[in-house]
C-alpha cells in the first residue's frame, strides 16, 4: 500500500480545491441563470417612507412597491384615487401628503420586486394596544385611559354602538 507523502497529499489538496472552485463557479452560473420563484401573494403593512411620482414606486417599511396603473387606490374616505392625487395630496397639515402615513399593500412578490394590486393609504392612523378597562355608559377606556370616538359620519353608526353592551360578542365592563 502506498503512503501519502507530503508531496502527493499537496497533489491531492491543491486538485480538491481545483475540483470545488470549479464545482461552485458552476452552481454560481446556473443560480445566475434561474429565474426567481413563482410570485406569492404578500401584505405589508406600515409607514409610508417614500413616494417616487415618476417611478410610481412606494416604500413601505423599507420595501419599495411598484404601483401600476391597474392597481386600486383608496383611502378611509375615498375608495377610489388616482396616483396623482397620491403624488400630489394638499392634505389640511400634512405638507408632506401621505408620506409618513399608513400604506396597506396587497400584492405579489417574485422574490426580487413587490408589485401592487391594492392600496390603502391612510394619513393619519393612531395604534392602541392595551386591556379595555370600561365600556359602559357611552364611554370606552383601555388600560384606564378614555378614548375619545370619532363622530359618525352621516348614515353610519360610530364604533363601539352604545346601544348594545358589546359590539364584539364580549360583555360589557361594569
Amino acid at each position: 500500500m502506498r503512503s501519502l507523502t507530503s508531496r502527493s497529499f499537496a497533489s491531492v489538496t491543491k486538485t480538491a480545491l481545483l475540483a470545488s472552485a470549479c464545482a461552485l463557479s458552476l452552481s454560481a452560473t446556473v443560480q445566475a441563470q434561474t429565474p426567481p420563484f413563482a410570485p406569492l401573494e404578500v401584505e405589508i403593512e406600515g409607514r409610508i417612507l417614500e413616494i417616487d411620482p415618476e417611478g410610481r414606486t412606494l416604500t413601505v417599511m423599507g420595501t419599495v412597491i411598484k404601483v401600476p396603473e391597474s392597481a386600486r387606490i383608496s383611502t378611509p374616505t375615498n375608495p377610489s384615487i388616482s396616483w396623482a392625487d397620491v403624488v400630489g395630496y394638499d392634505l389640511p397639515g400634512k405638507p408632506d401628503g401621505f408620506r409618513n402615513g399608513t400604506a396597506i399593500v396587497i400584492g405579489e412578490s417574485d422574490g426580487t420586486k413587490v408589485t401592487a394590486s391594492d392600496v390603502s393609504l391612510n394619513p393619519e392612523e393612531n395604534v392602541a394596544l392595551g386591556y379595555i378597562t370600561q365600556n359602559s355608559n357611552g364611554v370606552l377606556k383601555l388600560d384606564g385611559m378614555e378614548i375619545v370616538l370619532m363622530p359618525p359620519r352621516s348614515g353610519a353608526a360610530s364604533f363601539p354602538r352604545t346601544s348594545r353592551p358589546s359590539t364584539l360578542g364580549c360583555p360589557a365592563i361594569r
